[in-house]
């Protein structure tokens, strides 16, 4: 009520949504709120009025055909270009890994050869493209294995090309 906020509403996937049963999907329920005079509408969960014409909303998808027209009539679209295989190989050593790593019981004893970074980029991106999900998967069951094999044998563990194809076989 007093006007002032930065709230930023973020709706991902927006072309992966279902709809359920009899219920209209999220955007078209959704379209409610943004025809609405100013953004004004009742939270009849909290009880009280939301002035919804301070928020930012943003919304992710990667395949817009499957989004009603209403609802990208309402948008501003940005397209982004997926990032190239170098790019990947970037963000697999330089966010993927660390972040994983930093998870990990024993990071400090357990590394990847080149070889296997290279290697999970590699399958990867013939079968899968960019879904850094499918890299941090794949990264996470590696050094979960090797987590253990640390502890077990208490020794450093590296990482190699064979470790990285048993976990890809799974997936």
């Amino acid at each position: 009520d007093t006007g002032a906020c930065n709230y930023v509403l973020n709706g991902e996937e927006l072309d992966k949504e279902e709809y359920i049963e009899e219920h209209a999907s999220f955007s078209d329920q959704f379209l409610k709120v943004l025809d609405q005079d100013a953004g004004r509408f009742r939270d009849n969960r909290l009880g009280f009025d939301i002035d919804a014409s301070h928020i930012l909303y943003v919304f992710t998808a990667n395949d817009k055909s499957k989004i009603s027209q209403p609802m990208l009539d309402r948008c501003d679209i940005i397209e982004l270009t997926a990032p190239s295989k170098s790019e990947i190989d970037n963000i697999v050593r330089g966010a993927v890994i660390p972040k994983i790593m930093n998870n990990a019981f024993k990071s400090g004893e357990i590394t990847f050869s080149d070889e296997a970074i290279e290697f999970i980029v590699s399958s990867l991106w013939s079968v899968e493209g960019t879904s850094i999900r499918q890299y941090e998967t794949l990264v996470s069951r590696c050094v979960s294995a090797a987590n253990y094999s640390s502890i077990c044998s208490e020794q450093s563990i590296v990482i190699q090309v064979s470790d990285v194809e048993k976990h890809l076989r799974r997936m």
